[in-house]
């Protein structure tokens, strides 16, 4: 199965956007997302898996800005896992 970037770009263009994002991401701090965000709208109402969620930052924030869609993150590193529930647990009290 590829992913959603394989098939809306191919698989030579996604691996060139998914570079550029970890560099963005590591220079900044955050991603800036309008290509993912566009997509998610074209697929309004859909289901995403982020696999390798991290401390949850990116799902939360791109699922804040695509409320059609459900989003789910999984995470094998009990460390990085512990982070995410508790950004997902400040994100629900409005903290």
């Amino acid at each position: 199965m590829a992913t959603l970037s394989k098939q809306s770009f191919g698989p030579e263009r996604a691996e060139s956007i998914a570079r550029v994002l970890e560099i963005q991401a590591e220079a900044y701090g955050y991603l800036d997302l309008p290509i993912l965000s566009q997509e998610l709208r074209r697929y309004s109402g859909g289901n995403v898996l982020d696999v390798g969620t991290g401390d949850g930052s990116f799902l939360c924030k791109i699922a804040e800005k695509n409320s059609t869609s459900n989003f789910l993150g999984i995470e094998p590193s009990a460390e990085l896992f512990a982070k995410a529930g508790r950004r997902l647990f400040l994100h629900r009290a409005g903290l």
